[in-house]
């Protein structure tokens, strides 16, 4: 989906051994830590020398303001992965995955001393990687590969999974959930309906807020803590199945390192949608605060999902839903009123926000509409 015609901004393996590779140049001493199954793959996919791959002295640049990361917040520089053996990564093998692939599918490894969450592949390397949490496989459940909703997210945003807070990460999560429960799609569209992005000068991790007056999620926790030093990597390994890669042409899925730019989101204007994405949006408006806590602690389990959300908002039959959702028989045009939406929802969701009528109406082409500013 072109989020252009939408958003409205603001401007201001499994490792059998661990194998220890001593380099040396000129210039650097240089000890880099392989997995054997990391190794044996960069030498199969013919990437040549692993001297290729090393990571130089990026701190005493960052110190020296000699780096392309200067406009990286310095407060990330302080953080160096735990993660710096085999050993230390074992645990997450049967985190990472969900039920389409196997963690032999994986190649993860863990980092160097001198890396950062905030770097990027060399200029003369050729194998592409990206930074992942710990934390957004074991506190929120995130799995390889990313749903297509989560890559979206991402690629709006123009950021990669490790440069996303984990408290955001917890909002996409739930979000999720709760339109899949409803037997929604999600989008990314959708999201930026109720949540927000503001970024500063300097970049660090970004976060996504609640629109005021439009907050559906509760905040996952307010108080995020111990995950800035438990991050490892995952190669983007060319003909493997499909975690960050493209499985056609080859291109990330999303943004695989931390960008300089992050895009401000304010909001999505809900009346340039489709039909259809306009009148879930109306939905979703009727729903009661959610708990972000109890959807990620249910996501596994669909008899405690239903317990939960059945109590917030019973969970509609398929014709009530697409009588709701139902594009209005005359071309062009959209009514969704508060007695269409109420009619339908007043029994499940008790303390329903009323909603004005709305009729909107949509050009029959598809032009990008001018970006509204200060809306």
């Amino acid at each position: 989906m072109d989020k252009e015609k939408y958003i409205v901004t603001e401007e201001e393996e499994e490792e059998d051994t661990e194998e220890v590779v001593m380099l040396s140049d000129s210039e650097n001493s240089i000890c880099i830590n392989l997995s054997t199954e990391s190794k044996n793959s960069i030498y199969d996919l013919g990437f040549g020398s692993v001297a290729k791959f090393y990571l130089r002295n990026k701190i005493e640049q960052v110190l020296h303001g000699e780096t392309e990361y200067q406009w990286v917040k310095p407060e990330v520089f302080k953080y160096k992965s735990e993660y710096c053996s085999a050993k230390s990564i074992e645990h997450l093998k049967n985190k990472l995955v969900g039920e389409t692939a196997t963690e032999k599918h994986v190649l993860f490894d863990f980092c160097v001393d001198s890396e950062r969450v905030c770097f990027s592949k060399e200029k003369n390397e050729s194998l592409d990687f990206c930074y992942f949490y710990e934390t957004f496989f074991t506190r929120l459940g995130m799995k390889l590969p990313l749903s297509r909703f989560e890559c979206e997210v991402l690629n709006w945003l123009n950021v990669s999974p490790s440069q996303l807070h984990p408290n955001s990460w917890a909002f996409v999560r739930a979000f999720e959930r709760v339109l899949i429960y409803y037997d929604l799609e999600p989008s990314a569209a959708l999201f930026f309906c109720f949540f927000q992005l503001r970024i500063g000068k300097q970049v660090g991790w970004v976060s996504v807020s609640g629109i005021p007056g439009r907050k559906l999620l509760e905040s996952f926790d307010q108080s995020y803590k111990g995950f800035k030093t438990r991050f490892f990597k995952i190669w983007a390994v060319p003909g493997e199945p499909y975690f960050l890669l493209n499985s056609e042409d080859g291109k990330p899925l999303f943004p695989l390192y931390w960008s300089h730019d992050p895009q401000p989101i304010k909001e999505v204007d809900e009346t340039r949608l489709p039909r259809r994405q306009f009148c879930i949006v109306q939905f979703l408006k009727m729903l009661p605060m959610l708990s972000t806590v109890k959807i990620l602690a249910a996501q596994n389990d669909p008899n405690a999902m239903d317990a939960y959300l059945s109590s917030m908002a019973p969970k509609m039959s398929k014709k009530q839903m697409e009588e709701l959702l139902e594009s209005s028989k005359k071309e062009g045009i959209s009514h969704v009123t508060a007695n269409v939406v109420k009619e339908l929802c007043h029994k499940n969701i008790p303390e329903a926000i009323p909603l004005q009528t709305v009729s909107v109406a949509f050009a029959s082409t598809s032009k990008a509409p001018t970006t509204s500013k200060g809306v």
